[in-house]
């Protein structure tokens, strides 16, 4: 009996349109003209050289149309709307205008596809004087589109006939015609290229010509054109005169193609193109699948094609077939590449009237040879104008004599750079079978443009050909600036792409290899198209062969911020597609170790309708010789209504790569697979812990933040393999690092402009080493908060005495109290129910109702309980003249009045931030050094006088973005000044109080940051977790955050023990006001990690007090938070240790994540907070979640013979296992690491003994 039941079934739907042309073949081959798509699809007899996958299918509709359409397996469509795209004018074929009329045109292809993308630069100096001059406006509207999936499945389709025909042809011989004539009737049948993907829509294009002599200067003639382009060109051109203006309209020609739509519209527009209303009337008609056309196709070569798949005989067809295909496709390049305007001018060009010049011949019997410069072939060179020096001409001063078509191959130098040139022209050259193309051109007075990506074009699909090694000798220049050797290769080397590649080889010096010093050599190979940075055979950086290293976009990002939450929405504009490489050469640079850089220039080309240059520089710097600075520049280009805005730079990775730190990241291990911005903002509520993300995003727009919102924005990462890259600390704009590629890691950065450094290091502990002798190490903690608590407390000073007193009983050693609320508090009403949130008034003074004796009370603590006091900071200044208790001062009326705060020019004052209902305050602006003076007075006289020991430096992230933000500097943009804020916050507070006559006793912890701003502080706080277990935005966030942070260079660090925000749901019987409150639980179990992990022992109260479990509220709150502190106590001379001699001077953080030693272990490198290192010696694995008394713990290490003790069984284990092991409340799971002992670490092991029996109840 058959089983039917995998037996798919065909439908009887029709084949989706764009499907159907999916794997034909069409030919390129001249006289066929690549940018008529029409043409193109009748160029061959239609073989369908990639048969359709039926064995499985799919379906889909066009939008619109109702109609189900079948979809092979081996095609992916997309349904994707209308999207219509503009092209500017454009000059589809050459021109014979005189020569006082100058035109400049630039082209570009899209990747391997057959439309023009082009622009036109007009210089139309006097008069018209021909009478065959035309441009093209035209327009393309894409619904849907279907393109080849990759796969075996595309090689297993691939029609036989096509592999035996192939067979069959005789060995390719470019001297035999009767070879010639069979493969020229073979490409004929089966076609250069085939069709790997579609686009369906309509398309519009007008052509415009003039005859006319009169006196239309280039804006009123590009002006008219516009005019008539029925409203796809907005212009702004006024014509000077209506009867201009009629006279041009008299004398076009007017020449109107349209293709999809409603026929009776296209009718109409081709008979009356300049009628808005029906060309309004027509874009609505067209329905998708019904009366739709091709608008634009891509292809790729033959060769391509088969050279690409595993069979071997496809790959041997691929062999046979590639010179003739280069044979045949070099007549197109010859073709389209000459696409010159004409002209002169009398502005010689210095140094250059005596150049030598190289050429390559291609004479009548194909074979090829190198003429030397003679008197029979002079030229010279001058400059159009000299504010663009990329426009040069060439006149030919006497003939060749009868040769063929002449390859001038030469170069020049500008001030920047040398750069290379490729001319194509001809005197009738004719190829005995008549295939050749004629170059529509001669030699005399014409203008040349330099090598760019507007005279060529680039196919990447091609950088894996090779060029013959025979063209590098026996060709060289000497110029005014000798650029010494180069290599060059045949005109027909490597044309195989939807069009052709000048494949370049590494400009003015015959080589591959350029010296940095340190031994540390740049490799550019332009066969393989890839860039590498080697030492001692070790590789520091390798871009992926094949693939653009550079690009960039127009896109502006859509931002919306509120309340200290930012979130964008990323917009591509016109990215670049393509890269070349035009040289490669040394300049001097006085930071480089040896004085000079390696300099990379090129063209960006495919960046909407025009090509950009970029200069990348690599050096080695003398401060830091052991590691590569790069700096990248990018050209705005040409479009001012769409300048290029944001670079991508994109370096190789290993498919195993893991990369850490970037800041606090709270959410990921290794940042594999994932896309994050470099942006400082409220982390959110919740950060996508649900269900309290959603409920805070209902309360608030974005108030729940999710896994990538941060409050640091530090560029920087260090991968398993022990790189280093980081960005400059200068280099503040926003930046996105996308680990997304398997074996690529592209930076996006929103500026032109960008520097950085890269290295590798021996270890990944090394790696942080080598970032912290750049950013700085954090200044060493004062011993002090070793010895206990620092008991975060609100509500006066009769509270606070009291509870230290109690806390002093419960045999809780207390170092120092942290009153945030020293300077007063408010209620701010809570979601639901009637429950009050406490928040601070922010004017730094004492608050005489909570604090009426403030210094003194600050005195009494110290000298009667050796207790010190920290209090809070931050940037904004509220206005308090509502505050019932009074002030003595408004520091919000003073900095109005001084105009201390960031402005807003559209309401022409402070940028007023909201941080919830009640808060009306404006942020410091620290670009202003009258702020700066004015706000140091302050801190001297109101904070700092009460002999305080420490200062919570809060938020630094909420500077506004937005273009009407006004910062006092003016050289300072709000958008790139916004990740440098908390930096800057970080150096004034810290420049303050060095002055403080208690300053070696100072913590001073914050929670923004920038890169570089650990060297300004002593202790890095993770900000405002949740009072829950969660992974994003709780207690386990806090561990992966120290994690990444002190990979990030920032060594220690520590969190609000207990959590600081509380969420709220909608009120319940249970609830009635819907605060998830703390449980006494994750206080203690938050005590036991602060105790093992952190460098300072700080609790919080959290925002809601009253439903929160304090660490005062019972007796076992007390004994189980005295508990942690006299343990964190214990590992204090440990932590001090490590503190001293490895984070003072190395940079190693006191946290370690264990991918730190163990980059080998694949386990290890997943691992976020279940288990760190404490320093080298301890192992640990606290308890994470609610009612849980027993973990399994993972060892990490290949080492077999590494051991993990249990400090409380006294167990020994070997690495690579997971065990286990018990963990009551007031046990951690604790491991001393290859029986490690000093008597630093004996202190805790004596605790662990003294309190191994204790029993805490919850």
């Amino acid at each position: 009996m058959t089983d039917t039941s995998t037996t798919k079934k065909v439908t009887s739907d029709p084949i989706l349109p764009a499907v159907d042309w999916v794997g034909h073949s069409v030919s390129l081959i001249a006289p066929i003209d690549p940018f008529k798509v029409k043409d193109v699809l009748e160029s061959t007899e239609n073989h369908r050289l990639i048969q359709p996958d039926w064995t499985s299918e799919e379906s889909g509709q066009v939008p619109g149309s109702g109609t189900t359409y079948r979809i092979p397996a081996n095609v992916k469509a997309e349904l994707t709307g209308v999207k219509t795209y503009y092209h500017d004018l454009q000059i589809e074929t050459g021109t014979s205008l005189a020569s006082k009329l100058s035109v400049s045109a630039s082209m570009g292809v899209s990747y391997m596809g057959v439309s023009v993308n082009a622009s036109a630069e007009y210089e139309y100096e006097t008069t018209f004087q021909t009478d065959s001059y035309y441009g093209v406006c035209s327009m393309e509207q894409q619904v849907y589109s279907a393109s080849l999936r990759p796969g075996a499945h595309t090689w297993n389709n691939i029609d036989p006939n096509l592999i035996s025909r192939i067979e069959r042809l005789p060995a390719w011989n470019e001297k035999d015609p009767a070879v010639r004539q069979d493969w020229r009737k073979f490409f004929d049948v089966y076609g250069t290229h085939i069709i790997i993907e579609t686009f369906y829509g309509n398309s519009y294009k007008m052509r415009v010509t003039s005859t006319e002599t009169s006196s239309l200067q280039r804006e009123r003639w590009k002006a008219c054109i516009e005019a008539e382009f029925l409203g796809i060109v907005k212009s702004t051109v006024e014509v000077a005169t209506e009867e201009e203006k009629k006279t041009y309209k008299k004398s076009r020609e007017r020449s109107v193609s349209v293709e999809g739509g409603a026929p009776q519209q296209s009718a109409q527009l081709v008979e009356d193109p300049a009628n808005q209303a029906k060309y309004e009337a027509w874009t609505n008609t067209l329905i998708p699948g019904v009366n739709d056309n091709i608008t634009n196709i891509k292809v790729k070569s033959l060769y391509n094609l088969l050279e690409e798949s595993d069979h071997d005989s496809h790959r041997a067809a691929a062999a046979k077939i590639k010179d003739a295909l280069k044979y045949f496709l070099s007549l197109l390049y010859v073709e389209w590449e000459f696409k010159c305007g004409y002209g002169s001018s009398e502005t010689p060009i210095p140094a250059f009237d005596k150049a030598a010049v190289s050429f390559m011949l291609d004479s009548d019997d194909i074979g090829t040879r190198i003429i030397r410069p003679n008197s029979e072939y002079q030229m010279k060179f001058w400059y159009d104008n000299p504010a663009k020096p990329r426009t040069m001409h060439m006149e030919q001063t006497q003939s060749p004599g009868g040769l063929g078509s002449i390859h001038a191959l030469f170069f020049v130098e500008t001030p920047r750079r040398p750069i290379k040139i490729l001319v194509h022209v001809d005197r009738f050259y004719k190829e005995p079978s008549g295939y050749w193309a004629r170059l529509k051109s001669k030699m005399t007075n014409t203008k040349i443009t330099l090598y760019s990506p507007d005279a060529f074009f680039w196919t990447p699909e091609l950088q894996s050909i090779k060029q013959p090694g025979n063209w590098r000798s026996g060709i060289s220049t000497t110029l005014h600036r000798s650029v010494g050797q180069f290599a060059a290769m045949p005109p027909y080397s490597s044309y195989l792409g939807a069009f052709s590649v000048f494949a370049l080889a590494a400009l003015g010096e015959s080589r591959s290899s350029w010296t940095l010093g340190q031994g540390i050599e740049v490799n550019w190979q332009s066969s393989s198209q890839q860039l590498s940075i080697v030492q001692a055979n070790k590789t520091l950086l390798a871009t992926v062969p094949g693939q653009n290293f550079l690009s960039a976009s127009a896109g502006k990002d859509q931002w919306v911020g509120a309340n200290g939450n930012f979130n964008y929405t990323s917009v591509d504009l016109n990215r670049c597609q393509g890269q070349i490489v035009t040289g490669v050469t040394h300049s001097s640079r006085e930071d480089s170790i040896n004085g000079e850089d390696v300099s990379i220039q090129g063209y960006l080309q495919n960046c909407g309708n025009q090509s950009i240059g970029y200069t990348m520089s690599f050096w080695v710097p003398k401060a830091l010789p052991d590691r590569v600075a790069f700096d990248v520049n990018v050209e705005p280009g040409h479009k001012r209504n769409a300048p290029m805005n944001k670079l991508y730079v994109t370096f190789g990775s290993h498919i195993s790569e893991d990369f850490y730190g970037l800041g606090a990241q709270a959410s990921f291990a290794s940042m594999k697979n994932q896309t994050i911005p470099i942006f400082s903002r409220e982390q959110g509520v919740g950060r996508g812990d649900q269900p309290i993300t959603a409920l805070e995003d209902s309360q608030s727009w974005f108030s729940g933040g999710n896994e990538f919102t941060t409050y640091t924005a530090i560029p920087q990462y260090i991968s398993s393999a022990a790189r280093v890259f980081y960005l400059r600390e200068e280099d503040t704009a926003f930046a996105e690092f996308d680990f997304t590629k398997p074996n690529a890691v592209t930076v996006r950065y929103d500026a032109l402009t960008v520097g950085g450094h890269i290295m590798q290091a021996d270890n990944m502990l090394n790696a942080i080493t080598m970032l912290t002798d750049y950013v700085g190490k954090m200044p060493t903690l004062p011993e002090w908060v070793d010895n206990g608590a620092i008991l975060g407390i609100q509500g006066g000073q009769e509270k606070v005495e009291r509870i230290v007193k109690e806390g002093l009983k419960q045999d809780c050693p207390v170092a120092a109290v942290w009153l945030q609320d020293w300077s007063g508090t408010h209620s701010q009403e809570a979601p639901y129910g009637n429950m009050q949130i406490s928040r601070l008034w922010w004017n730094w003074e004492s608050d005489s109702k909570l604090y009426p004796t403030w210094t003194e009370f600050v005195q009494d603590l110290r000298e009667e309980y050796g207790v010190k006091t920290l209090a809070y900071i931050n940037p904004f200044v509220a206005n308090v003249s509502s505050k019932a208790d009074g002030y003595r001062r408004n520091l919000f009326l003073e900095a109005t009045k001084g105009g201390y705060m960031v402005q807003n020019s559209t309401t022409n004052g402070t940028a007023i931030i909201s941080s919830g209902k009640g808060i009306q305050a404006g942020i410091l602006d620290l670009t202003n050094q009258k702020t700066r003076t004015w706000f140091a007075d302050v801190l001297r006289k109101q904070v700092w006088n009460a002999n305080i020991s420490g200062v919570m430096w809060d938020f630094g992230e909420y500077t506004p973005i937005t273009p009407d933000t006004k910062l006092a500097n003016i050289s300072s943009d709000a958008y790139f000044y916004h990740n440098q804020y908390p930096r800057d916050w970080a150096i004034f507070q810290r420049s303050v109080a060095k002055e403080m006559p208690l300053f070696n006793e100072m913590v001073t912890f914050h929670r923004s940051a920038s890169l570089g701003s650990n060297r300004h502080l002593n202790l890095f706080w993770v900000g405002d977790q949740t009072t829950v277990w969660g992974v994003n935005d709780g207690i386990k966030s806090a561990v992966t955050i120290m994690g990444q942070m002190g990979i990030s260079g920032y060594a220690q660090s520590h969190s609000d023990l207990g959590g600081y925000t509380t969420a709220f749901h909608p009120p319940t019987v249970a609830n009635s006001s819907g605060a998830i409150g703390r449980s006494a639980e994750i206080l203690g179990r938050w005590g036991e990690l602060a105790a093992v992990s952190s460098a300072v022992f700080r609790s919080h109260e959290g925002n809601v007090p009253e439903v929160n479990a304090q660490f005062y509220t019972n007796s076992s709150t007390y004994s189980y938070y005295a508990y942690n502190a006299r343990m964190f106590k214990s590992l204090g001379p440990y932590r001090r240790q490590i503190l001293n001699n490895e984070s003072k001077t190395r940079g190693w953080p006191l946290l370690r994540m264990p991918v730190l030693y163990h980059p080998d272990d694949s386990k290890a490198r997943q691992i976020s907070y279940q288990s760190f290192y404490l320093g080298a010696d301890l192992y640990v694995a606290p308890v994470l979640d609610p009612q849980t008394t027993k973990l399994n713990v993972y060892l990490p290490g290949t080492d077999r013979n590494r051991t993990y003790t249990h400090v409380w069984s006294g167990k020994t284990y070997y690495a690579g296992q997971t065990v286990r092991v018990d963990a009551p409340y007031g046990k951690p799971a604790v491991f001393v690491v290859n029986h490690a002992h000093s008597p630093e670490l004996n202190v805790f092991l004596d605790f662990v003994r003294k309190e191994n029996g204790t029993v805490i109840r919850v």
